[in-house]
């Protein structure tokens, strides 16, 4: 919407923003979301580390299977930080 010579956006809330601000704002938020999906993937990694050195010698099918999803996450994590980086 053009408010004088200023064009405005509105969020569905209502609350106006000028084009830097709104992009500004979002650009914050998707920030924050991939920081939080990044910290969630690393505690995610650390615990299957953890339970894939602990059943190690008795359960060598499934430590193969813990050691695999940890190298996918790690695979995920560096997209994540590639986003991070292109914001």
């Amino acid at each position: 919407m053009k408010e004088g010579k200023y064009l405005r956006f509105r969020c569905h809330i209502g609350h106006s923003y000028l084009p830097e601000s709104l992009l500004a704002d979002q650009t914050r938020a998707v920030t924050t979301a991939l920081y939080s999906a990044m910290r969630t993937l690393e505690e995610k990694i650390a615990s299957l580390r953890r339970i894939a050195q602990e059943i190690k010698e008795k359960l060598p099918k499934e430590n193969q299977r813990y050691e695999q999803q940890v190298s996918e996450l790690i695979e995920q994590k560096i997209i994540i930080q590639q986003l991070i980086r292109n914001l």
